[in-house]
């Protein structure tokens, strides 16, 4: 401490209080299983005939070294930042004094934003096959050899930018929330939680918990399809795959070039269709589904129900054709609704 060493110490307790001014205290365990809790007002390293308690100390780091080591942080009432990677993390505070948290090759990490503040979480990917999983209040994210959990934190964000086929999984709360996904990204929110997943390629959203909740569904500068079921849809294209599960409205959106495709399904029940220039849209009893953009849209009615389907024409000269099991409308664009026979 301070370059003075201190050697063949008779204790298995230790404990040093850092005071005043900008202390800095490095640790590094060993092959043994080993856990560390970390505050700025204290931190804890223990594991094995050992137990460090620290107090007052800004800049801590701890290398586990070896074995299944558990780290926990927990933040402070300012505005915090928990940043992770499959081998480190750090919870930091910069303003004023400041704090920087660091805890390097912990198989295990947990943070926790229950002490006020508007904190934010961010995650980092490995170079293999990882999983998000994200709800209002909590978000995990694992791979082979890491495991990383935020709880509480107002905004999380999750970037995958190292390889591997990575996959998200978020949900929705009780409220009405806002579901947007395109191919660099998605984002699951509402006034009370911000979720982001970016770089992932596969992203799937559930609205399960309640509220009036809207997905919106991107396409890419290439060819895209998108498909929406009275339960389900995608936007799908080369290398992306957004899937939306039990929302109530969807929208799907054809804006960013490409020769994409759109194709809805109708229900069991009693669906409309309504068709135009602009835009396409099946709605039924619970649920509602649009593409808008698209320059080939198809509605298909094959699961039974009095379905009917209106076509709104567009102030060029437009073709319509209809026949007893199939409907189209054909300007700029294309927008058909054919009915397979029962």
């Amino acid at each position: 401490i301070n370059g003075v060493s201190y050697n063949d110490i008779d204790s298995t307790m230790l404990r040093f209080d850092g005071g005043w001014g900008r202390d800095v205290v490095i640790l590094v365990g060993s092959d043994a299983d080993e856990t560390a809790g970390l505050h700025h007002r204290g931190s804890q390293f223990a594991g094995p005939g050992f137990t460090l308690n620290m107090a007052n100390m800004e800049l801590v780091t701890i290398d586990g070294l070896g074995g299944h080591d558990v780290a926990k942080f927990y933040d402070s009432p300012g505005d915090d930042k928990f940043t992770a990677f499959p081998n480190a993390a750090e919870l930091a505070n910069y303003s004023g004094t400041g704090f920087a948290l660091r805890v390097e090759n912990f198989p295990e990490v947990h943070a926790y934003a229950s002490n006020g503040g508007m904190d934010e979480a961010r995650f980092y990917d490995s170079p293999n096959d990882d999983t998000l999983w994200a709800t209002p209040t909590e978000a995990k994210f694992y791979g082979a050899d890491f495991f990383v959990r935020a709880k509480f934190f107002d905004v999380v964000e999750v970037i995958a930018e190292n390889g591997g086929h990575d996959k998200a999984e978020l949900f929705d709360s009780p409220g009405d929330d806002t579901f947007t996904a395109s191919a660099p990204g998605a984002r699951f929110f509402n006034d009370s939680f911000d979720n982001t997943a970016e770089g992932f390629d596969t992203v799937v959203a559930y609205s399960k918990a309640g509220g009036a909740d809207v997905a919106e569904l991107f396409d890419s500068p290439g060819d895209d399809s998108f498909m929406a079921h009275p339960t389900y849809a995608a936007m799908e294209g080369s290398d992306f795959y957004n899937l939306a599960i039990n929302f109530p409205r969807v929208e799907g959106y054809s804006q960013n070039g490409g020769d994409d495709t759109a194709e809805l399904f109708d229900s069991p029940g009693d669906d409309m269709f309504f068709g135009s220039q602009s835009e396409a849209r099946l709605r039924g009893d619970d649920f509602d589904n649009y593409a808008r953009g698209f320059k080939n849209a198809k509605a298909l009615s094959q699961a039974g129900g009095d379905d009917v389907a209106n076509f709104l024409d567009s102030e060029y000269d437009d073709t319509f054709v209809g026949t007893p099991t199939y409907a189209a409308l054909e300007g700029t664009d294309t927008v058909e609704a054919p009915q397979e026979p029962p």
